[in-house]
């Protein structure tokens, strides 16, 4: 996903933006017919800690 300055709030985090890309992949896994094998999450989990 590519996106410039004046296309992202300032206020905009890391997290927005996986939010957004996991959203559309779960779309586009759904469109194509292959969300079951995707499994994507239905939300952005957490980072893990080291």
């Amino acid at each position: 996903m590519h996106s410039t300055a004046d296309q992202v709030s300032a206020k905009a985090t890391a997290k927005d933006s996986m939010d957004i890309l996991n959203s559309v992949s779960r779309s586009m896994a759904k469109q194509l017919g292959c969300a079951s094998q995707a499994d994507l999450p239905a939300n952005v989990p957490l980072p893990e800690q080291s």
